[in-house]
């Protein structure tokens, strides 16, 4: 007797995968939200003279800017140097290397970089710690016994929430805390990279300090300072908002490998979604007006 085959399932697989994953990811992007929802409104439960919610701020900046500030700094000497060095190989006018240096790392270069080191550091820091504090811990309630001194019916596992304190609150601290810290390593990384290109251009390529600050500040707009702090402050909210999210999805009581995973996927999301709003952000506020600003390059004759 022949079996009946389904050749419907070669189609309708990849499509219920698809349905899966849109699903996930809205039901992620749901998660975020009301995550974020639910860290707001813990705003109107602190007192404005907590001393305590200052103090857990300060206390996540300092780990923040232990790691980061270092790695940022290394970063930076690199992309410094580069810049001023590719100004000069890459065919440019040599006393337009401040502007090449100062104000591409201000417009794109030292928040972008920055950030995603930052991103790394706090899914690496951040996931762990939410995880152990405030993840899902299995209850396993104590079952009944009957006149034979047996159970009458098999234990029921429940899952939930079980951590002290308000995770609300823990979400919010973590939030003001990687803004800040975004904006910080946004400007560091500006400082560190600038120094570094006007000592390799005055050294190297015998651009005077006066010629490379002039131009540096000639070429510079107001959009790029205020890009370099609200892309900061926004791009170190979403890494710190996506590193919580993950940990509190997870078990507390998971495996140092699964642990690692969920912080590399937080990391890879956070660095994801900084290019993502980045790229956003160069669209709406220099495309859409005149692009990226005053040249050093003559318009093209006939």
């Amino acid at each position: 007797m022949s079996q009946i085959s389904s050749p419907q399932l070669g189609v309708v697989s990849p499509i219920s995968w698809v349905g899966r994953r849109s699903i996930g990811m809205a039901s992620y992007l749901g998660g975020l939200a009301l995550l974020l929802a639910s860290a707001a409104t813990a705003v109107h439960k602190i007192k404005a003279s907590s001393t305590s919610f200052r103090y857990e701020v300060e206390d996540e900046l300092h780990w923040m800017f232990a790691l980061g500030l270092p790695l940022i700094g290394l970063i930076h000497i690199g992309l410094g140097s580069f810049l001023a060095l590719q100004s000069y190989y890459g065919g440019t006018f040599v006393e337009g290397t401040g502007a090449v240096v100062g104000v591409g790392l201000i417009r794109n270069v030292a928040p972008l970089m920055a950030c995603q080191v930052l991103a790394i550091v706090i899914a690496a820091r951040m996931t762990p710690e939410i995880r152990r504090d405030y993840g899902l811990r299995e209850i396993q309630p104590a079952p009944r016994v009957g006149i034979l001194n047996r159970p009458t019916e098999e234990p029921v596992i429940t899952v939930g929430p079980v951590a002290p304190g308000n995770p609300s609150r823990a979400v919010l601290v973590r939030l003001i805390a990687g803004s800040g810290a975004g904006v910080v390593m946004g400007l560091w990384g500006s400082a560190v990279g600038t120094v570094v290109g006007w000592s390799v251009s005055k050294t190297l390529m015998g651009v005077t300090t006066h010629s490379f600050f002039h131009m540096f500040w000639d070429m510079l707009w107001t959009r790029d300072i205020i890009g370099l702090f609200v892309k900061g402050a926004a791009f170190g909210l979403v890494s710190a908002l996506l590193a919580c999210q993950e940990g509190l999805r997870g078990r507390a009581d998971a495996t140092l490998p699964e642990v690692a995973a969920d912080a590399c996927r937080a990391a890879c999301l956070s660095t994801t979604a900084i290019l993502v709003l980045n790229s956003a952000w160069f669209m709406v506020f220099y495309h859409a007006a005149s692009a990226f600003g005053p040249t050093l390059l003559k318009a093209p004759t006939q």
